[in-house]
């Protein structure tokens, strides 16, 4: 079975515009994705290949430190959530939940990092979301 979409989003910016915006972010706060341990390696790899094609699509700017996501489908009134510096601060949001708990820390860091509130990221859906969750996934391997 041939699992490619048919319906691929249109891209905005070339792949290496996009893979240099998303190198950036890596470089910034110095994610050495060749040290992780292999299974930390496959999801971030996973989340990198994603982010770069959400940065070709538009939906997302990284302007490293600053990332800027423009949501498909807002929940409400916010169309563009701007996400920070990761601090300290936004790091200890996550305390007190289990290591398992992937996307509880992911909305809690997001929600720190952007001041929105971890419960605006359980608003999302869709791609937006799945946008969300992986800049999430690269800012928790950092």
């Amino acid at each position: 079975m041939d699992w490619k979409l048919k319906n691929r989003p249109e891209a905005k910016i070339s792949e290496e515009s996009a893979q240099a915006q998303v190198l950036s972010l890596l470089e910034f706060y110095q994610i050495d994705v060749e040290t992780m341990g292999a299974d930390q390696k496959k999801a971030v790899d996973t989340s990198l290949a994603k982010l770069t094609a959400f940065v070709r699509q538009g939906l997302v700017d990284v302007q490293a430190p600053k990332v800027i996501q423009h949501l498909r489908t807002p929940p409400g009134a916010v169309s563009v959530i701007e996400y920070g510096e990761v601090t300290g601060k936004n790091m200890v949001a996550m305390d007190g939940r289990p290591a398992d708990d992937i996307y509880g820390r992911i909305y809690a860091l997001l929600g720190s990092v952007s001041g929105l509130g971890e419960d605006a990221f359980r608003a999302l859906k869709g791609i937006d979301l799945s946008v969300a969750e992986n800049l999430g996934m690269l800012f928790i391997s950092r």
